[in-house]
């Protein structure tokens, strides 16, 4: 109380933290899943994915993957081409972030943005936890360990038949 910069800047730390424990999370599960598949992509904010990786056994060719590390939470979402707001994880919003990066000014997005859309079906969108379990003693001693890494996989990606790319 009274040190709110402290505090902010304490929480900013936390969250770069669990962003890399999502990162890591995201990295294994990507591995367990794909074998060899090689990080093309490490994006950060809003526009971008977490992670794009290539597979060198298609299918997939490509794999999108988010992280959420600690008690992180689903919390992002786009407007889609539909005009409704579509949350992480859902094709829609897999389709946003996509043309978003395809048209950023960031060179290396662009091509990542391209590859993708010109892949069809042929990427994969994974999300990965890596959760923190606190349990406190009967000491009242309070302890945090890394849970297991959690992944989930959703449906692969679509193409708009329309679409040239």
């Amino acid at each position: 109380a009274g040190d709110e910069r402290g505090a902010a800047r304490a929480q900013a730390r936390a969250n770069k933290a669990t962003e890399h424990l999502g990162n890591l999370a995201t990295d294994v599960a990507v591995e367990k899943a794909y074998p060899g598949a090689t990080l093309l992509h490490e994006g950060e904010g809003q526009g971008t994915f977490d992670r794009v990786y290539a597979h060198p056994d298609p299918p997939p060719d490509y794999i999108i993957g988010e992280g959420k590390g600690g008690t992180a939470r689903n919390t992002s979402s786009r407007v889609g081409a539909d005009g409704l707001r579509h949350q992480q994880g859902r094709p829609e919003y897999r389709d946003v972030v996509t043309n978003v990066m395809a048209e950023s000014d960031d060179p290396g997005a662009q091509i990542i943005g391209r590859r993708l859309l010109g892949a069809g079906d042929s990427v994969v969108y994974v999300e990965a936890r890596q959760p923190l379990i606190t349990t406190t003693d009967s000491s009242g001693r309070t302890t945090t360990t890394l849970g297991t890494i959690q992944g989930s996989t959703y449906s692969p990606a679509r193409r708009d038949p329309g679409d040239d790319t």
